[in-house]
């Protein structure tokens, strides 16, 4: 079983935001990899500061947020 880490900084203080592409594609990637099931994907809608992805798997429902912001750093995957 994989261990994903998303961003622990949610104040949004000298950030960038992140793209949705990047979201979308992180949630359909755990999809393709058979963790769950992605029923519906929400971005951006002031005055929401995040991304929502509402998810099923074995045990049931569940959603995952990402703040839209995120402290400014460079890796492959903004949010990892």
């Amino acid at each position: 079983m994989s261990i994903y880490k998303l961003p622990s900084k949610f104040t949004g203080y000298g950030s960038e935001k992140i793209e949705f592409l990047a979201f979308k594609s992180f949630c359909y990637t755990l999809q393709n990899q058979s963790i769950f099931k992605v029923t519906d994907i929400n971005g951006y809608e002031y005055p929401k500061n995040f991304y929502q992805c509402n998810a099923t798997d074995s045990e049931g429902n569940f959603t995952i947020y990402l703040n839209c912001y995120q402290k400014h750093k460079r890796s492959k995957a903004p949010f990892l």
